[in-house]
């Protein structure tokens, strides 16, 4: 879960299985960033097994801190573990490969473009 301290009171920001703006349920949450606005930043997973960059808002109250959590990274699934943020809210991530079987890919591109000076099994 992620709370946010103030006064010495906790306060609940999010918890595994709150429910997030797109309707997705978190499984796992992050380490979260707090920026000068307010807003939290960490890196979620959701129910799809999706790796996503979620912004939390506070609405500076006591009662009621938390939001539903808004996903910043919906097209794009990112990297685990790679989410960086700042206090003026600006963040930064590696995204994750589309292809299935990158390594796969990899072998592909090697196998249609050989090394010069290597030669074949042919030659």
């Amino acid at each position: 879960m992620i709370l946010l301290i103030r006064g010495g009171e906790p306060f609940l920001i999010s918890r595994e299985g709150d429910q997030t703006g797109d309707g997705q349920i978190l499984k796992g949450l992050g380490d979260p960033v707090r920026a000068a606005s307010g807003s939290v930043f960490a890196e979620a997973i959701d129910q799809a097994e999706g790796h996503r960059v979620y912004s939390f808002s506070l609405d500076g109250s006591s009662v009621g801190v938390s939001r539903i959590p808004t996903v910043l990274s919906s097209a794009i699934e990112v990297f685990p573990s790679s989410l960086a943020a700042n206090r003026s809210g600006r963040y930064a991530f590696l995204a994750r490969s589309r292809e299935k079987d990158p390594l796969s890919a990899a072998t592909r591109t090697r196998e249609a473009s050989p090394v010069p000076g290597l030669g074949s099994s042919d030659e």
